[in-house]
């Protein structure tokens, strides 16, 4: 019973002068972790994270503010109650409009991109009219990098109101890239 108590006091005695080193190594390492959440990298992406939340935060902000300052100062006194209620719900409506039909263009798109179907020639034509009946840039593009893709060859002439030249949209310069292949001057 001795020997265990010796044992124990001795252990106890390591571990008191162990500890406090053990204590301050364990220190040293936290404060190295939370240093590190202030290298460059990650102040870098804090703050871009930031500035973004409050771009968002001044978009979603600024009709509000705006709007409750014209009606605060133009508004007859007597009509300006009733719009100070009806407000919120006007500029909700118009933020939901503003996100609803961008998103319905998408979905359009993605099902006229899906209903396409490719066969190893296509006229200029109806290159021109899917291009034109296509709302959404992004989906433009993937139709002229659809073409590219399946190594379609263009036949016939463009229609006179289309020109390769004539707007800088990203679909339009893909395709007079894809238009001086079909031509062979890209050598």
């Amino acid at each position: 019973m001795a020997q265990a108590q010796a044992i124990s006091y001795e252990g106890i005695l390591v571990g008191a002068l162990v500890f406090p080193w053990l204590r301050i190594d364990l220190r040293a390492k936290a404060l190295e972790r939370f240093w590190q959440l202030f290298s460059f990298e990650n102040l870098k992406k804090f703050l871009v994270g930031f500035l973004l939340i409050l771009k968002i935060s001044l978009i979603m902000i600024s009709p509000f503010a705006l709007g409750f300052w014209a009606i605060h100062t133009y508004a007859p006194k007597w009509l300006e109650n009733e719009l100070i209620n009806i407000f919120p719900l006007m500029v909700l409506s118009a933020l939901f409009l503003a996100f609803l039909f961008p998103a319905i263009n998408v979905y359009k798109d993605h099902r006229c991109l899906a209903k396409i179907k490719l066969s190893d020639r296509i006229t200029r034509l109806e290159i021109c009219n899917i291009l034109y009946s296509i709302k959404t840039s992004k989906y433009q593009t993937r139709f002229v990098r659809m073409l590219s893709e399946r190594k379609v060859i263009a036949i016939g002439e463009w229609p006179e109101y289309f020109s390769l030249g004539s707007r800088t949209a990203p679909a339009i310069t893909q395709l007079a890239k894809l238009e001086e292949k079909w031509l062979g001057l890209d050598r």
